[in-house]
């Protein structure tokens, strides 16, 4: 007869490993060391150049096998004697990453977004195939891993129309870890903040990376991801709120502007009281002068010259001007014009 040709899969009997870790109330430590896992097992993927471009958690099936078996895979992480071992399915919309294989995925690549949308990296949801890579895989580990730590995505799409959730995941920030579990924050949060960074550029490079922070922190070794700085972040800052810093930078040029007015006005109004005070004590100094020494000249009771003239009295005062007023320059001139 005809022959028939079939694809013999192995059959996983598993929970997804959100469900499973919190079933099993697993701790920080235990999800972290899974996520190892399924960050590894993606890499191998990335190595055999396969961009899965559907991870998510009903995608990621944890299994049990006794502890005494000879466990396939990856080292697995023991709970109650037993040994838990992810796994990755569905591959129905993976890619791969030869150029000259991409033909045979051409009618999902064109404008289309394929997979899951809480997951997608913000290349992903642009619908662009040029844009899309194994870095896209690692953002959806960062999802994962945020879900599996906090029991939250970072991002709430739930109800949203197309347009709107798109909007977020090109241009919100994910919320951070710390402020669903504060015993996240630190490295874990950072590490997993590095795997949802928006630029791919600035993410892990690889699933391979970011498992390698994780057992890093495991071991108390010092992480390769650092925080962002503030310039950087300021710098994301503006550009998700154009509108709002743009009329903020107004408002500050206006206050600067007000402030260097009105300091200009009053050191204006303070050159102006130095100056009037300036002239009065001229005047002081001048009308004493005149009364002092010139027409106390002539008074019958002071001077014994009762002849004396006007101009030998100001002959006689002018004498003493430059002497009485020399380190005053201004009261001497006044007198002498």
């Amino acid at each position: 007869g005809a022959q028939q040709r079939f694809l013999a899969m192995e059959f996983t009997d598993g929970w997804p490993i959100t469900t499973y870790a919190a079933d099993h109330r697993l701790s920080t430590r235990q999800r972290l060391e899974l996520m190892m896992q399924v960050c590894r097992a993606v890499e191998y993927a990335h190595q055999k150049g396969v961009i899965h471009r559907d991870l998510k958690p009903s995608n990621i099936l944890v299994t049990e096998e006794s502890a005494f078996d000879d466990a396939p895979g990856l080292q697995s992480v023991g709970v109650a004697g037993r040994v838990m071992t992810p796994k990755i399915l569905d591959f129905g919309v993976a890619r791969l990453t030869d150029s000259d294989l991409q033909v045979t995925t051409i009618q999902t690549d064109i404008g289309q977004l394929i997979g899951t949308l809480q997951y997608m990296s913000p290349e992903q949801v642009a619908a662009d195939p040029a844009g899309l890579d194994t870095r896209s895989d690692v953002y959806a580990l960062g999802v994962i891993m945020h879900e599996l730590l906090t029991g939250k995505p970072p991002y709430d799409l739930r109800n949203l129309p197309v347009h709107e959730a798109v909007r977020i995941i090109r241009d919100e920030e994910p919320s951070k870890l710390s402020t669903l579990n504060r015993t996240l924050r630190g490295d874990v949060e950072t590490i997993a903040l590095k795997a949802l960074e928006k630029d791919k550029t600035r993410r892990y490079q690889s699933a391979a990376d970011l498992a390698e922070d994780i057992r890093r922190h495991l071991v108390h070794e010092p992480i390769i991801a650092r925080p962002p700085s503030t310039l950087y972040q300021l710098g994301k800052f503006a550009q998700r709120n154009k509108l709002a810093v743009c009329a903020a930078a107004a408002v500050f040029i206006a206050l600067v502007l007000g402030v260097a007015g009105t300091t200009r006005g009053m050191f204006e109004a303070r050159r102006q009281t130095r100056e009037a005070q300036r002239q009065t004590e001229i005047a002081q100094a001048v009308n004493e002068f005149m009364n002092e020494d010139l027409l106390a000249q002539a008074d019958p009771y002071n001077e014994p010259d009762r002849d004396i003239t006007l101009r030998a009295a100001i002959d006689r005062s002018a004498a003493k001007v430059d002497t009485r007023f020399g380190d005053k320059p201004e009261v001497a001139g006044a007198i002498h014009f």
